[in-house]
This record gives C-alpha cells, structure tokens and sequence, in this order.
C-alpha cells in the first residue's frame, strides 16, 4: 500500500494541544465578560432585593430579606400618590406608540437603503450611519 501524507491543514497543526493558547485567551476573555456583566448586574439585584424588605432592615448590610414583604409596592401604589397607576399606563402608551411607529419608519427606510437605488443613496445612508454614531444628549443641545 502506498503512503498517504496528512492534508497540510491537519499536518500544520501540530499536536493537540497547540491551540490552547488562543482557548485560553478566549476563555479569560469570556470570563471577563461574563465576570463585567455580574458586576453591572448587581445594583439591580440589590434594589430588587431591598424592595422586599420592611424599612427598617432596608438600611441593613443583607442582601436577601429576612421576611420577604410588598409592603412598600402597596404604599407606593395606594398611599403615596393615587394616580400612579395611570402615569404607567400614559407612560405605556407612549412609549408603545413610539416604538411602533419607529418599528414601522425604520423598516421603511431599511428597505428603501436595501432594494432602491437613486441617487445620493450612499451619501444618505453615511449621514444616517453617522447620526446615530453622536450620543443622544449631543443631539438635543441646539
């Protein structure tokens, strides 16, 4: 029978565990990420926690409550001010209209950059790319 020589690509390989390096870059860079987004996750977390805790152990170092309680959404709710319920329904509202109407507006203009050609398409389509490049609060300063 005749030799057979290995594909250069599984040859150049090299053993096993030759990649490793970059699995191991890769995995720190995970970690990291993964580590990055706890960290950004806790504040909620907290808040979400102290939330179920009567007032006095809200002041306390604990992150879980003792005696879990909805004391504090049922002041908030009735006690506090009683025409909450209706400012998070008129802020559903707009914001649910506001997002369908972008839904619609940017699917429009979506396909006009993709199926239309006329012209000043490419020279639009960089000043809308560049628009959204400029945070929002830059926008709204006249």
């Amino acid at each position: 029978m005749a030799a057979i020589a290995k594909p250069a690509a599984e040859a150049d390989r090299g053993p096993v565990g030759s990649r490793s390096g970059a699995q191991t870059r890769k995995t720190i860079a995970y970690a990291l990420l993964i580590a990055y987004a706890l960290l950004m996750f806790v504040p909620f977390a907290w808040s979400l926690a102290t939330s179920f805790k009567t007032l006095p152990e809200s002041v306390q170092v604990t992150f879980l409550p003792r005696q879990p309680t909805l004391e504090g959404y049922v002041i908030a709710w009735t006690e506090m001010d009683p025409t909450l319920p209706r400012l998070f329904l008129n802020s559903f509202i707009i914001a649910g209209a506001i997002t369908l109407l972008n839904l619609i507006l940017d699917s429009l203009g979506g396909y006009a950059f993709a199926r239309l050609r006329f012209p000043g398409r490419e020279l639009l389509f960089v000043l809308v790319l560049a628009t959204l490049m400029i945070p929002d609060p830059l926008r709204v300063v006249p």
